[in-house]
């Protein structure tokens, strides 16, 4: 498999690092990863998969992985990072390309379609919210109260609103998977190894362990 990393000027003061796996001249898919996760975070068989029959890019956030860690200097807006959506296109040379946006990265993926829509092949949306102010509603067209719909548990606001200490590499794997294990629920089984090493990876790729809260902020 063609394999190629290269970083991209995405806005002053910001390199993004990027990756190219499957054949270059197979359709362009651009995958958009969640908040604070790196490209590397995506799962390494879906990737391989999506690369046997396109060209798939992948790339860090801002604050994630190799690219530029600056929030604090240099302060930026969700509307930034979906530039940078345009800008790793730019970069690579693609015109249009298929995107697949995940959770964060979903919500990127709908403010480029709405912005960008003459750069997109097609849009693909797991796991996020939909930008828009109109109420939800019922099948039949009637409003859903806002007081009726589901919130995030109370377990994983209470994760959230924890300050991230410090106390080494193996204490910060084991506060990701707990991560991981609560947004997982409890419907289906949580393979601990499986996330362990995902997450021991992305620290590894990105060369330290720090847990970046920009995209919280941004």
């Amino acid at each position: 498999m063609q394999q190629q990393q290269q970083f991209i000027d995405a806005a002053p003061g910001f390199r993004l690092w990027t990756e190219q796996l499957g054949p270059v001249d197979a359709p362009p898919l651009l995958l958009i990863a969640g908040a604070t996760m790196p490209g590397p975070g995506w799962p390494e068989p879906l990737v391989d998969a999506l690369a046997a029959h396109h060209r798939v890019i992948r790339y860090d956030h801002r604050d994630t992985g190799r690219s530029t860690w600056a929030f604090d200097e240099r302060p930026y807006r969700i509307t930034d990072l979906a530039q940078d959506v345009i800008a790793v296109l730019d970069g690579l040379g693609i015109g249009r390309a298929h995107i697949v946006g995940l959770s964060l990265g979903g919500m990127l993926a709908q403010l480029t379609l709405a912005d960008h829509p003459d750069r997109l092949l097609s849009a693909t949306l797991i796991g996020t919210n939909a930008l828009s102010t109109a109420p939800y509603t019922r099948p039949d067209g009637t409003e859903i109260p806002a007081a009726d719909l589901p919130g995030i548990s109370p377990e994983v606001l209470e994760m959230w609103a924890r300050p991230v200490e410090d106390h080494g590499p193996e204490a910060e794997l084991d506060r990701r998977v707990a991560h991981w294990r609560l947004l997982a629920g409890t419907q289906l089984p949580f393979d601990t190894d499986y996330f362990r090493d995902l997450e021991r990876g992305i620290i590894e790729h990105t060369g330290h362990y720090t847990s970046s809260t920009a995209h919280g902020r941004a």
